[in-house]
């Protein structure tokens, strides 16, 4: 049985969890706010490409590996946590095919068996972009200037050649500009004095107002759409390759709590947490806790009948050797 408790959502919360994808029938967003210019790359269909399975990863720093060369943190140096050395951003030989995208050998996409191409890039958003300090972030689209591409494209020219038959994405969480309100956020909770509530900073509740999360929710439909794009141009039927996005991970994370019935008795359940936004546009975060108890009374009986065996094969060993 699952029961569902609503709790007080909190703007942390609301930039992890938000729902990003526009409704049904939702206009796509003004291209005149793209800041980079991209080409069409309509191509007529052919067939994808046999051999061996690749699967593909897009989006930002938390499927691209950042920080995939450090193993904890460490106060007095970082010769201890240095697990990967200088070379773990290094995606092409000696060094990384964009600067900073800090591709790493130990993100997400390179676990398991199949063939693995990581093309996120950390502090990218769901459109192509150039930083304040000058570098380049390719976002989920089919930018293509002065050999700078888009994520989009370069999927799309890969998968032309390679049998891909799985897309991992992650993107939006910097288009929410999560960095500035984590920041925000943390200064807020360590000097509270001098700052208002994280929930009640302007700057954050400008990044999180409803123009803003429509802004976002267009966008990250686009790059969606983008990925599906780039694979039906490099010849993929729908039914030949999936796409799993990969959302940010929850501030609440799962766990097992023990909670009182109406009646006294305790009850064993797993307790998680979903964020759903109501037609008003209010989000709510909503507790939701699954009832373990048939689940650990099976446990218990699978442990007795083992238990059990164990004890029958325990007695006719000792039934042999005093035969013997």
């Amino acid at each position: 049985m699952i029961l569902a408790r609503p709790l007080r959502t909190i703007a942390l919360i609301s930039v992890l969890g938000i729902s990003l994808l526009a409704p049904a029938g939702a206009q796509a967003v003004d291209p005149a706010r793209d800041a980079a210019p991209a080409a069409t790359h309509d191509v007529a269909p052919f067939a994808a490409p046999a051999g061996d399975p690749w699967v593909v990863s897009l989006g930002d720093s938390y499927i691209s590996g950042e920080a995939g060369r450090w193993a904890g943190n460490e106060s007095g140096g970082t010769s201890n946590i240095d697990a990967l050395g200088q070379a773990a951003y290094w995606d092409a030989g000696s060094g990384e095919s964009i600067a900073r995208c800090h591709r790493s050998q130990s993100a997400a996409i390179h676990i398991g068996v199949a063939h693995s191409l990581n093309l996120a890039c950390s502090g990218a958003v769901t459109r192509t972009k150039t930083t304040a300090d000058g570098y380049f972030k390719p976002g989920v689209d089919f930018y293509d200037e002065g050999g700078r591409k888009g994520q989009a494209l370069m999927l799309q020219e890969f998968a032309a050649e390679h049998n891909v038959k799985m897309v991992a994405m992650s993107i939006s969480g910097n288009d929410f500009k999560f960095a500035p309100i984590f920041e925000a956020c943390v200064k807020a909770f360590l000097v509270p004095v001098l700052k208002p509530h994280c929930k009640d900073d302007a700057t954050v509740q400008g990044y999180l107002s409803e123009s803003a999360q429509q802004v976002v929710r267009g966008d990250t439909t686009t790059a969606i759409l983008n990925v599906a794009k780039a694979m039906a141009n490099a010849g993929y039927e729908d039914s030949e390759w999936t796409l799993v996005l990969q959302l940010y991970p929850q501030p609440l994370p799962a766990s097992e709590l023990s909670l009182l019935r109406k009646d006294g008795s305790r009850v064993q359940v797993l307790s998680s947490h979903a964020l759903v936004v109501g037609p008003d546009g209010v989000p709510e975060l909503f507790c939701m806790d699954i009832d373990l108890t048939e689940r650990q009374a099976a446990e218990r009986e699978r442990a007795r009948l083992e238990d059990q065996n164990r004890q029958l094969h325990k007695a006719e060993s000792l039934g042999r050797m005093a035969g013997a």
